[in-house]
C-alpha cells in the first residue's frame, strides 16, 4: 500500500493500491486531493514492498497543484534524487530523505539560488551513491598540505551548503575515517555558503587539524555547526575563526582530551575567535582538567555544557561570561570542590535587570560528605545562589556508603565528623605524648641503672685487685714476640704498671708478663 500522510493543519491519510511502477502517472492519483492548507506528504517507507522510485520531474510535477512545502522519502529505496527538479519546484521547504538509499544523484544543474530557497534538507543517515561520496573503507588520511578553496571539492559542493538547514549526518560509511594534519585552505572567494545550520554528526571525523586562511572572505552565514559523536580528537582553532557569526558549537561525544594531551594552547584558543558564541556543548569528551582561559572573553556565552567528563575541580576562569544562564557539571567526578574551584564559581557574573540568575548543575556528581574536608564545600552548597537545590536533589555519599540528599542535616553532620576527627587526633596525641614520656623515663631509668652497675662492678675487681687473691692477683696480662722484649722493657711494661696502679690506687706490680 502506498501510505501519504498530511500534516501541520488537516491530516489526511490516502490509501490506494500499490503500483507496481511508481511513476509519473500513478503520481496522478494524487491530483484529485483538495484538501485545505495541505502543506506536508510524508511517503515514508515508499516502497516498503516492492520497487525503487525516482524523486524526479514526474514527481514534481504531480505535487506542484497542491503547493506542497514538505516532502518526506525519508526511510526508502530512491532509484534517483534529481535535485534539479527543485528548479520548478522553488517554494518547497523541508526535504527529508533521512535513511533513504539513493541509487543515483543529480544535481549538475541545479544552482547555488534556487537551492537556498529550501530551509531544510536531511540526508541524515542516507547510502548515497559512489559518485557522491568516493571514499573507500579504511582511514583516509592527508598531511602536510596547502590548497586554494576555489580549487577544492568542497567550492564545487557550494549548492549542497545553499538550504537553510542541511542534516549529513552518518552519510560517511562505518568502516571509513578522516584523518588531516597540518592541512593549510585559503579562502580566496566568497564561499557562497548559505547554510545556517549544518549537521556532520557520526561523519568519523578524527582529526580536523585544518588552518584556514580567511584575510578577506569568510563563511558568514552559518550560525549552528554540530560535528558531535565523532570520535574526533583534534580541531585547529582556525578552522572554526573563520565562522565569526557561529552562535551554535556541538562538539560533545568526541575525544578532545588528546588534544589537551597534545597542545594546551591550541585547545585553550579555540574559541577565541568566536565572539557571538551563545552555546558550547563539550559533553562526553574525557576531559580530566579544562585550561583556564578557554572562556577568556567569551561575554556572548549563555549555556557552557561540560557534563559527563572527568572533571574533579573547576579550573577555568567564568569571571567573562557576563550573559551565562547554565554552566552544566553534571556526570563529572566531582567529589569535593576546593576554594579555588569554589571561587572561580562564585566569579560568575550574577543576576541584573536584565540577566537571570545564573545556574549551575552539580547532579550524578559522587559528592563526599564522609569527611570533614566536605564541610566548606557542603556550605557552600547549601548556602549559594548558583544551584538551585529543589531541582537538583544533589546527593552525597556519607560514612556508611549511603547516599543521602544534600540539606542543612548535612552541614550539621559533618560538623559531627569533624568533632569526632578532633576527639580522635586529640587522644591520639595525648596517648602518643604519654607514651613518649614513658618511654623515655625508661631510657633514663635503665641508664642510670647501667651505669651504676658498671660502677659496682668496677669497684668490685679493684677490691680483688687490691686482694690479690686467684686470677686477680694480675690485671693485665701482657704477651709479646721474644725480638720485642727490650722495646717492651723499656716503653711499655713501666708505665702500663704505673698507670694500673694510678687507676687503682694499688702499689704493686699488676702486669703479669713471661709464657
Amino acid at each position: 500500500m502506498l501510505h501519504t500522510k498530511l500534516y501541520e493543519d488537516p491530516v489526511v491519510r490516502t490509501k490506494k493500491k500499490q503500483p507496481k511502477v511508481f511513476n509519473g502517472a500513478s503520481l496522478y492519483s494524487l491530483q484529485g486531493l483538495r484538501v485545505a492548507g495541505l502543506k506536508k506528504i510524508v511517503l515514508s517507507h515508499w516502497n516498503l514492498y516492492r520497487g525503487t522510485y525516482a524523486f524526479d520531474d514526474n514527481l514534481v510535477e504531480a505535487l506542484l497543484p497542491r503547493n506542497i512545502t514538505n516532502i518526506d522519502i525519508s526511510i526508502s529505496q530512491v532509484s534517483d534524487l534529481n535535485l534539479t527538479s527543485l528548479e520548478k519546484f522553488k517554494y518547497i521547504e523541508v526535504l527529508n530523505a533521512s535513511y533513504a538509499t539513493i541509487s543515483d544523484f543529480h544535481d549538475t544543474s541545479l544552482s547555488a539560488d534556487v537551492a537556498k530557497h529550501l530551509q531544510v534538507f536531511d540526508l541524515f543517515h542516507a547510502v548515497l551513491p559512489k559518485q557522491v561520496l568516493p571514499f573507500p573503507p579504511g582511514k583516509l588520511t592527508a598531511y602536510n598540505t596547502t590548497l586554494v578553496f576555489s580549487r577544492t571539492r568542497f567550492w564545487d559542493y557550494k549548492k549542497m551548503f545553499a538550504p537553510k538547514t542541511v542534516n549529513y549526518s552518518g552519510i560517511v560509511p562505518h568502516l571509513t575515517s578522516f584523518w588531516l594534519y597540518n592541512i593549510t585552505i585559503q579562502i580566496d572567494i566568497d564561499p557562497k555558503w548559505y547554510t545556517k545550520t549544518i549537521k556532520l554528526q557520526q561523519n568519523n571525523i578524527k582529526r580536523v587539524d585544518v588552518r584556514l586562511l580567511c584575510d578577506k572572505f569568510y563563511f558568514s552565514a552559518i550560525q549552528n555547526l554540530d560535528i558531535s559523536d565523532n570520535g574526533m580528537e583534534f580541531l585547529h582553532p582556525t578552522f572554526l575563526s573563520c565562522v565569526p557569526n557561529l552562535r551554535h558549537l556541538h562538539l560533545s561525544k568526541n575525544q578532545l582530551y588528546k588534544m589537551v594531551a597534545e597542545d594546551r594552547f591550541l585547545f585553550q584558543n579555540l574559541f577565541s575567535g568566536l565572539r557571538y558564541l551563545k552555546l558550547i556543548r563539550l559533553s562526553a569528551n574525557g576531559l580530566q582538567k579544562i585550561p583556564s582561559k578557554l572562556f577568556k572573553n567569551q561575554q556572548s556565552i549563555e549555556v557552557a555544557d561540560l557534563s559527563f567528563n572527568k572533571l574533579e575541580q573547576v579550573t577555568f576562569n567564568l569571571n567573562d561570561l557576563e550573559n551565562l544562564k547554565v554552566l552544566d557539571l553534571q556526570g563529572n567526578n566531582i567529589h569535593i570542590l576546593d576554594s579555588l574551584s569554589i571561587n572561580f564559581l562564585n566569579s560568575i557574573p550574577q543576576e541584573s535587570k536584565i540577566k537571570p540568575k545564573p545556574n549551575v548543575i552539580l547532579r550524578l556528581n559522587p559528592i563526599l560528605c564522609s569527611v570533614c574536608e566536605a564541610k566548606p564545600f557542603i556550605q557552600w552548597l547549601i548556602s549559594t545562589s548558583l544551584i538551585n537545590m529543589d531541582s537538583q536533589r544533589l546527593k552525597c555519599l556519607d560514612e556508611n556508603g549511603q547516599h543521602n540528599d544534600i540539606n542543612v542535616n548535612t552541614v550539621e553532620m559533618v560538623q559531627k565528623i569533624c568533632e569526632w576527627k578532633t576527639v580522635i587526633i586529640s587522644t591520639s596525641i595525648s596517648a602518643a605524648v604519654i607514651f613518649l614520656i614513658l618511654f623515655s623515663c625508661a631510657i633514663i631509668i635503665y641508664k642510670r641503672y647501667k651505669r651504676k652497675k658498671k660502677s659496682q662492678n668496677r669497684t668490685n675487681v679493684i677490691n680483688n685487685l687490691r686482694d690479690g687473691d686467684g686470677k686477680y692477683q694480675f690485671a693485665v696480662f701482657l704477651s709479646f714476640n721474644n725480638e720485642d722484649e727490650e722495646f717492651v722493657h723499656s716503653h711499655i711494661l713501666e708505665q702500663l704498671n704505673e698507670n694500673l696502679q694510678l687507676m687503682t690506687g694499688i702499689d704493686r706490680t699488676l702486669v703479669c708478663t713471661g709464657d
